[in-house]
């Protein structure tokens, strides 16, 4: 899967947004405060289309 990314928690961040991706971004994976990655586990299912724009 060429095009896929990962959205998961990273608790290792105090700040998310803004500009943080330009000096202190991912390799890929979109990082995400726990509470909010807890709430799209419970709305997504596998296999959910999800569309990520920049």
């Amino acid at each position: 899967m060429g095009n896929a990314y990962a959205l998961h928690d990273a608790s290792w961040r105090s700040t998310f947004g803004g500009e943080i991706y330009k000096t202190n971004g991912s390799h890929g994976c979109i990082n995400l405060p726990v509470a909010r990655a807890a709430e799209l586990y419970g709305l997504l299912h596998v296999g959910d289309v999800v569309w990520v724009h920049k």
